[in-house]
């Protein structure tokens, strides 16, 4: 199979994640505006401090790549090849501790969305949270055999079991949080479609797709596949990934803090005038779901009408 040499990937993943990191720099600033704008809270102390460490995880990232590239092309002119091949570096080692560690930190944030959206439900997320332990274990073991590696490349025995681990308890954290989001505001739309007249279904498919980081997997699912055939080709999908996290989750914050801005629509249910016998007035109070994943409070009142607003 026709590979590219380390060389060329490298410098294509750097041109490629300066873009998203641009992208990602305006997500997370618009996003961190909006947060700003609303009332301080634990939800919203906890969105920006996510926003923000994923950030600046990414810019180092970033930051690291450039430094690589100049040592390769110019410090080391001709030798760009040999210079990416040593993963042994302490800059190649630094750089792959930040991707694991932002990759982390964005799993463990997909886990806390599982979490809220399922009602704050402990039990939801044990199994998440094993599979997340152990990725934070494979992960920086790579990391630390990395300055082990001597001449080796990436694709060595020593590094490859648990590089291919990390990569797929990753991917399968993300494939289990993304179902069970994705299922759960699916269930919980068709608990409320009756009062939410005029739902733009194309909408809601694309809200999943963002809430659910389904892009990010999918990315994970090519990494790791490209990485277990030994291709260089990889390297353009680790550094790609690493600047999209930052975009993913940007996107995925964005719609948190704006559905806690907007207030949710009511219904009004008005009595019979024609009933035959009095109607008493009784206030019901009752948790009901919707698809922000926060909780919501319905409060029902049998004498007139049925209002819905947040919490």
């Amino acid at each position: 199979m026709h590979d590219l040499t380390i060389d060329r990937a490298s410098l294509i993943a750097l041109i490629i994640e300066t873009l998203n990191i641009g992208i990602s720099t305006t997500l997370s600033a618009a996003t961190a505006q909006l947060i700003l704008k609303k009332s301080a809270s634990n939800l919203t102390r906890h969105l920006l401090v996510t926003l923000g460490l994923i950030w600046v995880l990414c810019i180092a990232h970033w930051i690291i790549d450039i430094v690589r590239a100049s040592q390769a092309f110019i410090d080391t002119p001709g030798k760009a090849i040999e210079y990416y091949s040593l993963v042994s570096n302490s800059l190649e080692a630094a750089k792959d501790g930040v991707y694991i560690t932002v990759t982390l930190v964005a799993d463990h944030f997909m886990i806390y969305r599982l979490y809220v959206v399922w009602n704050r439900n402990w039990v939801i997320v044990i199994v998440p949270m094993l599979v997340w332990i152990g990725a934070a274990i494979s992960g920086y073991t790579v990391t630390h055999l990395l300055l082990l590696a001597g001449d080796g490349n990436l694709f060595i025995s020593s590094l490859a079991p648990w590089a291919l681990t990390f990569f797929a308890m990753s991917l399968s954290l993300n494939v289990i949080c993304t179902f069970l989001i994705a299922g759960r505001i699916i269930w919980t739309n068709s608990r409320v479609r009756t009062v939410r007249s005029g739902q733009n279904y194309v909408h809601t498919a694309l809200m999943i797709l963002i809430e659910s980081a389904a892009l990010y997997s999918l990315s994970l699912t090519v990494l790791l596949v490209l990485y277990d055939l030994g291709l260089n080709s990889q390297y353009i999908l680790l550094d790609w990934t690493t600047s999209l996290i930052g975009i993913a989750f940007s996107l995925i914050i964005y719609r948190l803090a704006m559905s806690t801005a907007n207030s949710t629509p009511s219904v009004s249910v008005r009595s019979r005038p024609d009933a035959g016998y009095p109607l008493t007035r009784v206030n019901v109070t009752h948790i009901v779901e919707v698809d922000n994943g926060f909780d919501q409070e319905s409060s029902t009142d049998k004498g007139g009408s049925r209002k819905l607003s947040s919490v």
